[in-house]
């Protein structure tokens, strides 16, 4: 008897859970249809294109190529790689290009700042533009990119993101993973159209100097080993006067490669869950209830030997998952096929479940360094304009 009462209350639990999941994708389905690409402001403001490198050697010079072959006036913006103490000869490959409109610069230490920020940091302070633009070097950007991200800046337009998308390969891990990684961006991109943006991507981000100075850049969200867009962006919103737009077109959008492995998605989904915990209140309670939604899913899959029907579940789950991606992977000039998201469920049920605990208390590596609970342990960071 009791043993049916239980079976009974996770039944329960489980439709609870996901009427209230269908309900959360009809809310960034809405945000989504929010989404518009600005007309062009028609002005050129001089723009800072900033890429932080670290052992980029197979990349850079595909990435260079795509940077300096734009559409955007030549005269009108600069390229700064940073380099992170790289140990290939990525230095060596960029400063065999740099000239008058392409720089080098050796990153520059600032104390409570991680390495990418202290990177990032660096450009910025030594850049001539008005707007920042940035990206990362295994990034692919369209003749149009800097143009379009531009193009979507109002005198009260703080900070654009647009688009990052996963190129797919010939192994079945770039499909799985391309699909997770747009269910991520699109999520983003929805909270942008309902006026509440919390996450964003550096691989794809613009912002304007004075505003990051405004914000006092990085400060407080320094020591973080990622953090240099979403945190940067949740500082950016809560200027009053300032606004965060999000440039619905993929001729604003970059592609970027996937992981190589599994070890390695795995570490790069620990880095961007580690910093998690000092999102908004708000985020955090939706973060938590992401969480236990898929525990359920798991505990569920576990039932199954006891409760058949508790499948109706996960089935309900992948089905509301591909009409979501059905309708707005287009967006993304993306498509979706049923194996990879069944294969994509299955790998972010599992991943979620053990990244929520091991971001907050555990250790990863990433690029060579050692990261402690998402953090680089250094002094508090003293930030100027002028360091």
């Amino acid at each position: 008897m009791e043993g049916n009462v239980l079976i009974h209350l996770a039944l329960i639990i489980f439709t609870l859970n996901a009427a209230i999941y269908i309900a959360f994708l009809c809310i960034l389905n809405r945000g989504l249809k929010k989404l518009i690409l600005l007309p062009d402001s028609h002005e050129r403001p001089f723009v800072s294109v900033i890429v932080p490198v670290r052992n980029e050697e197979k990349y850079i010079n595909k990435c260079i190529q795509h940077l300096t072959t734009q559409s955007y006036p030549p005269e009108k913006y600069e390229i700064i790689f940073i380099n992170d103490d790289s140990s290939d000869s990525t230095h060596d490959l960029v400063q065999l290009r740099t000239n008058h409109q392409l720089k080098l610069l050796q990153s520059k230490s600032f104390e409570g700042l991680s390495p990418k920020k202290a990177a990032l940091h660096t450009g910025i302070i030594a850049s001539r533009g008005e707007i920042i633009l940035t990206t990362d070097a295994d990034c692919m950007a369209p003749p149009t990119w800097i143009e379009t991200m531009v193009s979507q800046f109002r005198s009260d337009t703080a900070l654009v993101a647009s688009w990052v998308v996963v190129q797919e390969n010939e192994h079945f891990l770039s499909r799985i993973e391309a699909l997770d990684s747009l269910g991520f961006v699109l999520v983003g991109a929805a909270a942008f159209g309902l006026n509440h943006p919390f996450l964003a991507n550096g691989a794809n981000l613009a912002y304007r100097k004075s505003a990051y100075f405004q914000v006092n850049g990085f400060d407080q969200i320094g020591h973080f080993g990622s953090g240099d867009d979403d945190l940067l962006l949740q500082k950016m919103k809560k200027l009053r006067k300032w606004k965060c737009v999000f440039a619905a077109s993929m001729n604003a959008g970059v592609i970027t490669h996937a992981n190589r492995n599994l070890n390695q998605f795995f570490k790069q989904r620990l880095r961007w869950a580690s910093k998690a915990a000092i999102y908004p209140r708000s985020i955090l309670w939706l973060q938590l209830w992401i969480y236990f939604f898929h525990l359920c899913l798991f505990v569920s899959a576990i039932l199954l030997i006891f409760i058949p029907p508790a499948i109706i579940f996960p089935l309900m789950k992948i089905a509301a998952d591909f009409f979501f991606f059905k309708n707005n992977a287009r967006k993304a000039a993306r498509s979706v096929r049923v194996i990879p998201l069944v294969g994509a469920e299955l790998l972010q049920w599992l991943y979620l479940i053990i990244i929520g605990i091991w971001s907050n208390w555990g250790r990863y590596s990433w690029k060579g360094r050692a990261y402690v609970h998402g953090k680089v342990e250094t002094k508090a960071f003293a930030f100027s304009e002028f360091d």
